[in-house]
């Protein structure tokens, strides 16, 4: 039960930092007339791999907190509504693993992190 709630709130962390930084990378990105602007490898754990950067990009919140939230109501992990949570074909590409693996994967460093750096840390690897 500890481990579940430990989870959840690293996972609510994440999704918060994530509301709040998704925004200001677009609204940055559009500003400067569709230029990439990397701000992962300023950060560290960053990667400039452009894989990891088009999954990093398609990551849809809404999708994902809505995830989160039947998690939280259910206990269940639902690998398949996760995995609509993302491209994650090209993650499975930048990682060169399968992408029921990489769907896993990401769920298990949403469920055990309890910052974005060590979130993002965890899916560079």
């Amino acid at each position: 039960m500890m481990k579940q709630l430990i989870g959840f709130v690293g996972a609510v962390t994440i999704l918060a930092c994530l509301a709040i930084w998704m925004p200001e990378y677009m609204e940055a990105r559009e500003s400067r007339g569709g230029h990439r602007v990397n701000v992962l490898s300023n950060q560290s754990g960053g990667t400039s791999d452009p894989e990891f950067i088009a999954f990093w990009e398609s990551i849809h919140r809404d999708r994902l907190l809505d995830y989160v939230d039947r998690y939280n109501e259910t206990g269940q992990v639902d690998l398949d509504s996760l995995s609509k949570c993302a491209d994650f074909d090209a993650y499975s590409a930048y990682l060169r693993i399968s992408k029921l693996e990489s769907v896993k994967k990401f769920e298990y460093a949403l469920r055990f992190t309890d910052s974005l750096l060590e979130f993002q840390d965890r899916l560079t690897r």
